[in-house]
């Protein structure tokens, strides 16, 4: 099989959504093409709401990933005017 090469080594996937919306997201996608057919569905894991000093505390190393979206997301909006007077 392609998606797993020459190893036999199971693949797990994962969704990060970092927008602070709560509504629900896909957790599947589907293509189909002439008669082909593709259906990928995977598992998903919202940011929105997580405790942040919980998350420093931990030992998983997920938990960091899951910081640096929590801190990307709150300054996607920021320019470069904004860092600049931070600095000052």
């Amino acid at each position: 099989m392609i998606l797993r090469g020459k190893t036999s080594h199971s693949i797990y996937s994962i969704a990060l959504l970092t927008d602070a919306s709560q509504k629900e997201h896909e957790d599947a996608f589907g293509y189909s093409f002439y008669g082909t057919e593709l259906t990928y569905a995977y598992n998903t894991y919202r940011f929105h709401g997580k405790d942040k000093e919980e998350l420093k505390k931990s030992d998983n190393p997920f938990a960091l990933a899951v910081l640096a979206g929590m801190y990307t997301s709150e300054n996607t909006d920021k320019s470069d005017k904004d860092d600049k007077k931070d600095t000052d």
